[in-house]
């Protein structure tokens, strides 16, 4: 619903998915991929990817065909983007991506996860720099694990770790305009970083 018409969303917002999915709960059928894989991953993807990427990974969310788990949470940072030890250093082509997330929810049925990784450190901040990458959810050297929870949830959570997964850009691209038709002024190659809040 909320991604861009162009890829075949339908051009709305995240107020009219919110509602939707807000229906489906109530009706007993909640669907957390639902808010996942379109208004999270799909609206980072639509506001920061380059077109190219956005032509690759916005259709098959768009249409249902593919489902994208979103992995920030680590077990000594939470969600805190600025405590983030997983890394993504160059590497033949590529880059390596070492490091453990917890509780991604729907990786047992997502075809990739959007990964935040620490790609650098700010000089002037002292923050991290973030870089974010789309990785098979059955890539070589991802170690995905469920973990234990004690609640009855439809989804179930994840611990994915890696120290030896090598990514590699599916579609590298040497444009550096941003949005998919969406304003944006971030502006990186194949492996792209949100810009400076």
């Amino acid at each position: 619903m909320n991604l861009p018409e162009e890829y075949g969303g339908g051009g709305m917002g995240l107020a009219e998915l919110a509602v939707v999915a807000e229906e489906c709960a109530a009706a007993g059928v909640p669907l957390l991929l639902f808010l996942v894989s379109p208004a999270i991953c799909g609206e980072i993807l639509s506001r920061f990817a380059t077109p190219e990427q956005c032509a690759q990974w916005l259709p098959p969310l768009a249409n249902g065909e593919a489902k994208m788990a979103f992995a920030i949470t680590e077990p000594d940072a939470g969600s805190n983007s600025h405590r983030i030890s997983t890394t993504a250093v160059p590497s033949e082509g590529g880059y390596r991506i070492n490091g453990t997330k917890y509780y991604i929810s729907g990786v047992d049925e997502a075809a990739q996860i959007l990964v935040v990784t620490r790609t650098g450190l700010d000089e002037a901040t002292g923050r991290a720099t973030l870089s974010l990458f789309v990785v098979d959810s059955d890539a070589p050297g991802l170690e995905v694990v469920p973990l234990p929870v004690e609640i009855r949830a439809p989804r179930s959570s994840s611990r994915c770790s890696s120290t030896t997964l090598r990514w590699t850009p599916r579609a590298a691209s040497a444009a550096r305009e941003r949005g998919c038709g969406r304003s944006s002024s971030a502006s990186t190659p194949s492996a792209w970083s949100p810009p400076p809040s």
